[in-house]
């Protein structure tokens, strides 16, 4: 498994295939997860937590106090994944995913 990165983004590769990604943003007090996910035949292998070990560790290196994302209500494998990870729902959002069947989503935050 080798990963590679850019300063705000990084794609994990197995055998020079490409398995998972992750990207975000970097504002003054927070870095936000744009996009996180690793294809199926890969989850529950630790890709997901090696994305989010990294992110949790460019925020810290960016000196910002959390980090942040939304993630889809209805994705609960997803909603539990975070909160293992220690993030915690702040608020709910009625319509952010306006074109999808389930459109509300979550605003989950860890604190650094």
């Amino acid at each position: 498994e080798v990963m590679q990165d850019s300063s705000l983004s990084r794609l994990v590769y197995l055998h020079c295939e490409p398995i998972g990604m992750v990207c975000t943003r970097l504002s003054p007090y927070s870095l936000y997860i744009t996009s996180l996910g690793c294809l199926v035949l890969h989850r529950n292998q630790g890709v997901g937590r090696a994305c989010l070990d990294w992110v949790i560790e460019r925020a810290l290196q960016a000196g910002v106090e959390r980090v942040e994302l939304h993630v889809q209500e209805s994705n609960s494998e997803a909603v539990r994944f975070y909160q293992r990870s220690g993030f915690d729902v702040v608020e709910r959002v009625e319509r952010m995913y306006r074109y999808l069947k389930s459109p509300a989503a979550l605003l989950m935050v860890k604190k650094l």
